[in-house]
């Protein structure tokens, strides 16, 4: 063992880095969560199938329900608070669209295809409008709402500008898109994004593309297809768009009933080969998003990161029937232990690393903790940011690289008198293809 200051820390691990970039490691398949994400099962108060995805988090912490007739707000175990609407008779929900400010929501619904506005402060609801067969909405920066919708016909889907300043205001066709409804979403700069699902029936792959309409053309004249341009091709299905304009981060629920395909992946243009897989359904059934919570900087929804700097997507996932569950989508951490007595007998100690990248590669720090918040390490230009609870004035390093098995994880037994008491250890994780550095482990005492 050596100690390293930060600078020396840097270079050690840069090269590494460096000495590591030739190998790649196998990737995990994806099933369920994918390598370094994990799910946690949230309440479901609507617990009958398809309402998973009319369930909002607010981020008091409460959740806004639509169960198909009321609208009413409840704590975070889903026991009711108040009833906010009542829409009168039965009818399918469209979409439930939460204000980024949270005082007011919008309900559409396809049965009358009705607008609700519901005033969450005053905790009342009234009619807002009517778009026929409403299917997917958000906000516009100017405070008008952008809604896709088959107004006129179910072989062409329109894209319509709603106006919410006053009840019936009435809406703007913004463009006509040719076959069923998809979803879209708002950029920070305005720009839409929409979604072509994947034909009915069809067993080919990879037919969904997202389209870009630039903010400057909305609302100037009617667009078609072929005002838009590209954003990312050759997806499975587009059943949902999420926008998380904190970390700029577009979300595709990527849903095909014929090829069985059900995941949330971050849109990274142009293809979907550069949209990472988040969750994988391993029962094939249809995701959608229900919320998110913004990460933050310098965190991001990325593998093995600290879920507590990495944000959440908070996804509704059904069978239409019998299976409705509602699941935190987040980063998950390696995590790094001490366990006395060892696999060697009393006198030992195990040291273990698991939920690490399959196959990859760890390098283990060690020094004193800081007892405060953990911080970025001072090591530019390498993706992901990497969080350390050591104090970086005076580190060391174990000058040995470990290899991590194919579950992702380690483990190694020392005699517990070499174990220095009060020290913590964190260890460096590199996974891939292509080998980079992924991540750290939480911080472990012997």
């Amino acid at each position: 063992m050596r100690h390293a200051s930060p600078a020396l820390l840097a270079r050690t691990v840069t090269a590494g880095l460096l000495a590591l970039s030739a190998l790649s490691a196998p990737a995990a398949a994806a099933q369920g969560a994918s390598a370094g994400f994990e799910t946690v099962s949230e309440p479901n108060p609507l617990a009958l199938a398809p309402f998973s995805n009319m369930v909002r988090p607010l981020s008091n912490g409460e959740l806004l329900t639509f169960d198909g007739r009321f609208v009413e707000r409840r704590d975070a175990a889903g026991t009711p608070l108040a009833t906010l609407l009542d829409v009168g008779q039965d009818v399918f929900g469209s979409f439930l669209l939460v204000a980024p400010d949270e005082t007011f929501a919008l309900l559409a619904e396809s049965s009358l295809g009705n607008i609700y506005r519901i005033d969450l402060i005053a905790g009342t609801g009234a009619l807002q409008d009517n778009v026929p067969f409403a299917f997917s909405a958000a906000f516009e920066p100017g405070g008008t709402v952008a809604i896709s919708a088959a107004t006129t016909s179910f072989a062409n889907n329109d894209i319509v500008r709603l106006d919410i300043s006053q009840p019936n205001a009435g809406f703007t066709l913004l463009a006509n898109l040719p076959g069923p409804s998809g979803p879209l979403a708002i950029l920070g700069n305005g720009d839409l994004i929409y979604g072509f699902p994947a034909a009915f029936g069809s067993t080919q792959t990879g037919t969904s593309d997202l389209v870009r309409f630039a903010a400057s053309d909305l609302g100037v004249g009617l667009l078609f297809l072929s005002d838009s341009t590209p954003y990312a091709t050759g997806f499975d299905g587009a059943g949902g768009l999420l926008y998380d304009a904190v970390s700029d981060t577009l979300f595709l629920a990527e849903n095909n009933f014929t090829l069985g395909a059900a995941r949330v992946r971050q849109v990274v243009p142009p293809f979907s080969g550069s949209s990472p897989v988040l969750y994988d359904d391993p029962f094939g059934r249809t995701v959608s998003f229900s919320g998110s919570t913004s990460p933050t900087a310098p965190g991001a929804l990325l593998p093995y990161q600290p879920a507590e700097f990495s944000g959440s997507l908070t996804i509704g996932v059904t069978d239409f029937f019998s299976s409705d569950e509602r699941l935190t989508l987040r980063s998950a951490r390696p995590e790094a232990a001490f366990a006395t007595p060892g696999a060697a007998g009393a006198s030992t100690t195990d040291f273990t690393v698991s939920g690490a990248p399959a196959n990859g590669f760890l390098v283990v720090a060690f020094g004193a903790g800081t007892g405060g918040p953990e911080l970025p390490l001072p090591i530019p230009g390498f993706g992901p940011a990497l969080f350390s609870g050591l104090d970086l004035v005076q580190v060391g390093l174990l000058q040995q690289l470990f290899s991590l098995d194919a579950t992702g994880q380690f483990s190694v037994t020392v005699p517990t008198v070499q174990l220095p008491m009060g020290v913590s250890f964190q260890g460096l994780v590199y996974g891939g293809p292509p080998l980079a550095a992924v991540g750290t482990t939480t911080i472990a005492q012997p």
